[in-house]
């Protein structure tokens, strides 16, 4: 793309005698016209009178004064309509901070009230706990006695049923070794009767089978004698 040329702003009365020293040139024949002539033909196009380039810049900035005049109205309006806003939204405030500090007032002053009578009512629960701290102190003191002679007895009682337990489980020791030693001695009587009837019985028994054997053998020789009497 082709760059563009800047736009050279000549003033007026150059130009003229540019043009003027070209003609003059030509009249006089001098070969310097053809290079004036070609300067003017090249930049003819391109050069603009300062009186031009000022009317059109004069025109360009009147268009855009108006619209930044026109903007800067707008921006005014639009701040002014705020500062009222604003102005009211003060007014609103120092109404309300007015109430406000009334409301402060009285509440300060009934704080200062409430402080009075709780400095009062500590006075009196200070009183008051001294002597729930004394009647506590001395129910304490007297619970403390009462267990401490409850444990005294009830160790007392221990100790006491602790020796009764142990003499009468010596007592009972004792007499279960005598009684298994009577039981052993029992036993020991028991065996030696057994023994001696079991002994009684064998000779019993014995004594009896020998009188039955005499008797199996008197009846055998009886019955043999009589058979022996018969075939006689």
């Amino acid at each position: 793309m082709e760059k563009e040329k800047a736009v050279k702003c000549v003033p007026l009365d150059l130009v003229r005698n540019l043009q003027a020293l070209s003609r003059r040139l030509w009249d006089e024949k001098n070969p310097a016209a053809v290079h004036v002539s070609a300067l003017i033909e090249e930049f003819g196009d391109e050069v603009t009178s300062m009186e031009k380039v000022l009317g059109e810049y004069e025109s360009g900035y009147a268009g855009r004064l108006a619209i930044a005049e026109r903007e800067h109205a707008e921006k005014v309006a639009v701040l002014e309509a705020q500062i009222r806003d604003l102005k009211d939204r003060v007014a609103a405030g120092d109404a309300e901070r007015a109430g406000l500090h009334k409301k402060m007032t009285e509440l300060a002053d009934a704080l200062r009230r409430k402080e009075a009578e709780l400095a009062d009512a500590r006075a009196a629960g200070a009183e008051s706990e001294s002597e729930l701290n004394s009647r506590y102190v001395a129910r304490m003191q007297e619970l403390y006695d009462k267990l401490n002679k409850k444990e005294q007895e009830m160790l007392s009682s221990w100790e006491e049923k602790s020796r009764e337990l142990e003499l009468r489980a010596q007592a009972q020791e004792k007499a279960r070794v005598e009684k298994a030693r009577a039981l052993d001695a029992r036993e020991k009587i028991m065996e030696d009767e057994f023994a001696l009837k079991k002994a009684e019985l064998i000779k019993t028994f014995e004594r009896q089978r020998a009188e039955l054997q005499a008797r199996e053998k008197a009846l055998a020789e009886r019955e043999a004698a009589s058979r022996e009497s018969g075939r006689k």
